[in-house]
């Protein structure tokens, strides 16, 4: 009896140590995305607005962009409504992508920053770059906006690889102090969720459908993969969640590439 009871702790600690992995991961993904978010979206993003009014034509300042700034005016009160909502709103949103994306691109090695610069390009640049958004009239100089924009998404993607590679070796293992803090930040996590389907299928977003379903896709699969190394899954099931996680990858990166390009051009010409 006794024998039994060790056996049983043994697995239910082992479980528990894995369980304690996948919080560890969900942990380092998401506040990797947070930070380069504020630092790429708010500071990054603050630095694109003044360059764009340096070279903008005179006849654009001083008027208002769609987004409420005023050409060629810096104020403390919008350097920090750009560095808070924008930067906060969109370092929670790269987290929430970059923990979801996580378990597809993690064997690409050297390539994981291309390979998250296409998803999130994909993903969001229908949103940055549309191409009736009125910012693009009033500021001129379409083409440097477009490469602006989008060197924000290549920016935020490498340095959120690389963030979460330095907290990847950063955070401990196994501590109780720090499985109550990776418990913590998956349950903020979890509560800030809606935040993607919301941005992906709200009637204002500009993102294809099929391009939301895609993503959504890679998130079910992603939680699916969670299950499966928690409970030491075997079988059939397997080889469907892998299918289904690079199957919504890859639709994303397709169809997302496509319109983003599309938009692209039609913004330049």
């Amino acid at each position: 009896m006794g024998t039994q009871e060790t056996v049983a702790d043994r697995v239910t600690e082992s479980r528990w140590g894995r369980t304690v992995g996948v919080l560890r991961e969900i942990t380092a993904g998401g506040l990797a995305g947070l930070i380069a978010g504020v630092i790429v979206a708010g500071v990054g993003g603050r630095l694109v607005m003044r360059l764009t009014s340096l070279v903008s034509p005179s006849s654009s300042i001083g008027r208002t962009t769609g987004s409420g700034f005023r050409v060629g005016t810096v104020t403390l009160d919008g350097s920090l409504e750009v560095l808070l909502f924008l930067g906060l709103g969109f370092g929670v949103l790269g987290g929430l992508v970059l923990v979801i994306l996580w378990p597809w691109v993690s064997g690409w090695g050297r390539w994981r920053g291309i390979a998250v610069v296409g998803f999130v390009l994909a993903m969001g640049s229908t949103e940055a770059i549309e191409p009736h958004n009125i910012d693009f009239f009033i500021l001129g100089n379409r083409a440097l906006l477009v490469a602006l924009f989008l060197a924000l998404f290549f920016a935020w993607s490498f340095l959120a690889v690389w963030i979460r590679g330095v907290l990847e070796r950063l955070l401990p293992e196994r501590s109780r102090a720090s499985t109550a803090a990776y418990i913590l930040v998956t349950l903020i996590g979890l509560s800030l969720a809606p935040i993607l389907p919301f941005t992906l299928f709200d009637s204002d977003s500009d993102v294809p459908l099929i391009v939301g379903m895609s993503v959504m896709l890679v998130a079910i699969a992603t939680l699916a993969v969670w299950v499966i190394r928690i409970w030491e899954i075997r079988g059939p099931a397997i080889r469907a969640v892998q299918w289904a996680g690079h199957a919504g990858f890859g639709a994303a990166l397709v169809f997302g590439l496509l319109r983003a390009v599309s938009d692209a051009r039609q913004i330049i010409n």
